[in-house]
């Protein structure tokens, strides 16, 4: 019998280079790592360190979708309802403290599903003032005055004149 008919078995551990049989249990590397291999096409395909930082580098921030409630311009604090949607945060409304959820990405109208950024890099912005902290009025338009009364919450910080950094702070009462 040649050694490429051989069969896997209790006694012949070992695996063809052709797939024909393949690993039948978990196996060690014993601390070494597979290398030189191609990009992953397929679920279940071993993704290689480049493709991996490639996607994490693209990663600018991290959101979510949510059906609205009212009409919601674009870079609006939001927050969420028990009816599970999402509405205009108002930093004079004491109830909605510890609901906000995050930023808008777009304007959307009444029942219409809006993406909300949560945490991350928020672009397309206009008349942002770099590091300072940003907040929210009682429509939720982003203003970096805090306010007076209500809650305050700081929700971003500008990074460039059109960019802020996500960053829903926990909310103090005033």
């Amino acid at each position: 019998m040649a050694c490429n008919d051989l069969i896997i078995n209790a006694n012949n551990p070992y695996i063809k280079k052709d797939g024909t049989v393949t690993f039948s249990a978990n196996q060690s590397l014993g601390g070494n790592k597979f290398t030189n291999v191609g990009d992953a096409v397929n679920r279940g395909d071993l993704v290689n360190y480049g493709q991996l930082l490639t996607a994490l580098g693209n990663i600018t921030s991290i959101g979510s979708e949510y059906v609205c409630g009212e009409n919601i311009p674009p870079f609006t604090v939001v927050y969420i309802k028990t009816d599970g949607k999402i509405y205009k945060a108002n930093t004079n409304d004491i109830t909605q403290m510890n609901k906000i959820i995050g930023i808008t990405t777009a304007s959307a109208l009444n029942c219409d599903v809006i993406k909300v950024i949560q945490v991350g890099v928020l672009k397309g912005l206009s008349g942002i003032i770099p590091g300072k902290y940003y907040f929210f009025n009682s429509t939720g338009v982003l203003d970096y005055h805090a306010p007076t009364t209500g809650f305050t919450q700081v929700v971003a910080v500008g990074i460039l004149p059109t960019m802020v950094q996500v960053t829903i702070q926990i909310p103090m009462g005033l």
